[in-house]
């Protein structure tokens, strides 16, 4: 296996996009090795331990709908259901009883 440092996971969480903390880079490096590790085992479990696979009889399901405008649906934009709509989201007032915190 290989040893996953706290410099390799600083990369991919650059990769990835994530803010992580630089203090606990150790901790998930430890963490994902053994994850790695534990999922290194799975191609040495023997084909049966898993034992057959079960498939759905897709005539079993039912008949999906068709993808049309169906009545009774709303016809209005979203933005007039919010009393405050900003940048694509509803503004939601703060509940009263957080005032006292």
């Amino acid at each position: 296996m290989t040893d996953l440092g706290p410099t390799e996971i600083a990369r991919m969480a650059a990769l990835a996009r994530l803010d992580v903390d630089p203090r606990s880079l150790p901790e998930l490096a430890k963490q994902i090795e053994r994850i790695l590790e534990y999922v290194s085992q799975l191609p040495d479990l023997p084909d049966t331990a898993l034992g057959p696979a079960t498939w759905i009889d897709a005539t079993m399901l039912p008949p999906l709908r068709t993808d049309e405008r169906q009545e009774g649906r709303p016809t209005v934009r979203s933005e007039q259901f919010a009393p405050e709509f900003e940048d694509g989201f509803f503004l939601v007032p703060r509940p009263a009883a957080m005032d006292d915190e």
